[in-house]
């Protein structure tokens, strides 16, 4: 479970912006795409949100679809945008699930997997975006050895994400996101 420490800890140097994100709107190739919440939702891990208000986040933005998904909770933004809207202020709680878009994490067959989000463009038009997945794996390493976040992990799925897909000498250079969970 996440502890106020461990959230503290993953936050602390979290590098989530992409300047690439902002380019793509001022192009007119992406129309937050993420922030849409049509079949589609936020997963927060066991005790993240719990955490978030112990740290004195702001977590009021969010509409609770189910408060015990597989210990975690399944959410979306009341205003069925983006959660970490300005005009909420500083403290308005931006889950890791959103700070690490459109990258997440789960276990398949006892091995932890990065998948990415269909919904993202950069993921549609098969762009890099290596530091936020390195940083992605960072945070999925870092947190999957709790039993109950594994529990989660094991359970829980996103929808429209697809597993990623190295190339196989991505393999051989142990740059492949997937570990073995203990």
């Amino acid at each position: 479970m996440i502890t106020p420490e461990l959230l503290a800890s993953v936050l602390e140097g979290l590098q989530e912006k992409l300047s690439l994100c902002g380019q793509l709107v001022d192009a007119g190739r992406c129309d937050w795409d993420c922030c849409k919440y049509t079949n589609s939702y936020i997963l927060f891990l066991p005790g993240e949100l719990e955490s978030a208000r112990a740290l004195g986040f702001e977590t009021s933005q969010y509409k609770i679809l189910d408060d015990n998904y597989h210990g975690g909770v399944k959410a979306v933004p009341t205003s069925m945008g983006c959660c970490a809207d300005p005009v909420l202020g500083d403290k308005a709680y931006k889950s890791l699930d959103c700070r690490i878009f459109p990258f997440w994490f789960q276990i398949e067959h006892e091995q932890l997997v990065l998948v990415e989000g269909l919904s993202c463009p950069i993921v549609r038009e098969g762009m890099s975006i290596e530091g936020l997945r390195l940083e992605s794996l960072r945070v999925a390493r870092l947190l999957s050895g709790d039993p109950d976040i594994a529990a989660f992990l094991r359970a829980g799925r996103m929808v429209n994400y697809r597993t990623m897909v190295q190339q196989p000498e991505a393999a051989e250079r142990n740059e492949i996101p997937i570990v073995q969970v203990s």
